[in-house]
């Protein structure tokens, strides 16, 4: 379920998820996530929200209130809420942020360390380390069907990591963060709908195109082509779901060059068609 908050501007969405109870056992369990872009009468004062979250700043500003205490966050920063707390935030501009509610696990443990320890107001020039997997998060309820709770408890879990003990430049430089990589993931996530091959995508990023490949799959596990496929069709999924867009106009968004080849892959990826899967999952 998605919905928008009064004070946020067009483009804002965010997803609500209800826990299974082996979830709340086992793992970091979300509550929702989201992306919000606000501007100064954006503001939310809660009692009780029954969670945690983790908020990150892309641009603007969040002044926040947790437990008595007051906080500005900037770009680039990071912040953890108690919201089992009274508690509020609001922009006093215009503002970019995205967020994840969740609990479960050592959540209580972690926040009450960073906030005895360390800082609840977290700023690291490695700050892709928290908003990629924010972002993974998001676009996995924007353009499919939400994400399985272990693999979500796994991105809480890395997320928590490095707000506790942040991976030195190396590591960072070395691993899943690596810039050129992040670069490459923006420019295929903007031009999904175009005709992207490896070739363009190591222009873009100044490396060979057999150097880039094995970065891109040293780093996320899967090779270009097949992150573009799955993005591509996640993004099929929530269309199916969400519009009555024609199963051509889909395919052409998608970024097919024939309404064949998308079927084709649709159904040997997701192992029905995408008419099948329209009529199983309606809006």
């Amino acid at each position: 379920m998605k919905s928008i908050s009064p004070g946020a501007y067009d483009g804002s969405e965010y997803f609500f998820h209800t826990a299974s109870p082996l979830a709340k056992k086992l793992f970091y369990y979300l509550d929702g996530c989201g992306h919000i872009l606000s501007g100064p009468q954006y503001e939310v004062i809660r009692e009780d929200y029954n969670d945690y979250l983790i908020m990150h700043v892309v641009s603007g500003l969040l002044h926040v209130v947790n437990e008595g205490v007051s906080y500005t966050v900037g770009p680039d920063q990071t912040v953890l809420l108690n919201c089992h707390k009274p508690h509020q935030y609001g922009t006093p501009q215009e503002s970019e942020f995205y967020y994840v509610h969740f609990d479960g696990c050592n959540s209580a443990e972690i926040y009450q360390y960073l906030k005895t320890n360390s800082s609840l107001v977290m700023a690291s020039q490695w700050s892709r380390e928290v908003l990629d997997p924010l972002k993974l998060l998001y676009s996995k309820f924007k353009y499919g069907s939400g994400v399985p709770e272990a693999e979500a408890s796994s991105i809480v879990h890395a997320i928590l990591g490095n707000l506790v003990a942040p991976r030195s430049k190396a590591e960072t430089r070395n691993e899943f963060h690596s810039q050129a990589v992040n670069e490459a993931v923006d420019y295929i996530q903007a031009h999904l709908d175009a005709e992207i091959s490896v070739e363009h995508l190591a222009d873009q990023v100044k490396m060979s195109p057999y150097y880039f490949s094995r970065l891109f799959k040293r780093c996320l596990q899967q090779s270009p082509h097949e992150y573009i496929l799955t993005l591509r069709l996640d993004k099929a999924k929530y269309l199916l779901t969400s519009t009555n867009q024609t199963i051509a106009e889909i395919s052409q968004e998608v970024g097919f060059l024939s309404d064949t080849g998308f079927i084709n892959a649709f159904k040997n990826r997701v192992g029905i068609s995408p008419g099948k899967f329209r009529i199983y999952h309606p809006k």
